[in-house]
C-alpha cells in the first residue's frame, strides 16, 4: 500500500507559490517537479488575485497542528 502523502506532487511546490525560501531538506522525491529549478518556473504564485482566498486557506493550513502532524510523518518517510 503507497504511503498517503505518496501522491503529493513535490515539496517545493508549496514554497514556490507561496514564495518562501525553498526547503533544505535531504529527502526523495516523486516528481519530476522534485527539483527546486523546476519549481521556480512555477506560473502560479501569492499574487495572483484569483488566488488570494487560496492563499489564505492554504497559509492557515500550513500552519495547522493537522497539518504539521501529516507533514513530519510524510517527510520521515521521505528522509534519505
Amino acid at each position: 500500500m503507497p504511503h498517503r502523502g505518496q501522491g503529493w506532487a513535490s515539496t517545493y511546490l508549496l514554497d514556490a507559490f507561496l514564495q518562501r525560501p525553498p526547503h533544505k531538506r535531504n529527502i526523495r522525491e516523486w516528481s519530476n517537479w522534485a527539483s527546486r529549478e523546476q519549481a521556480s518556473d512555477l506560473q502560479y504564485s501569492r499574487n495572483d488575485k484569483v488566488l488570494t482566498d487560496f492563499v489564505e486557506w492554504l497559509e492557515a493550513y500550513l500552519d495547522s497542528e493537522v497539518f504539521h502532524n501529516v507533514a513530519k510523518e510524510f517527510l520521515t518517510s521521505r528522509e534519505t
